[in-house]
């Protein structure tokens, strides 16, 4: 599993248990580091994937309100 899957699927697994206001701090997190930061040719991870955990997260708070 990799690239928007895994995003997806750790967005979910990282949601279960946490609470709307942890959600809604990790969302706000998540789109400032999709907005901001440059990934280096060495690091994991990308824009995309920063994009796919926010989208996953924004519906898990829609579904929890």
């Amino acid at each position: 599993m990799n690239g928007p899957r895994y995003a997806a699927y750790h967005a979910k697994d990282w949601a279960e248990g946490k609470t709307v206001e942890e959600i809604t701090e990790e969302i706000a997190r998540v789109k400032h580091k999709a907005e901001t930061h440059h990934y280096a040719w060495n690091e994991v991870g990308n824009t995309s994937d920063d994009w796919t955990r926010h989208d996953v997260l924004v519906a898990i708070l829609n579904e929890m309100c």
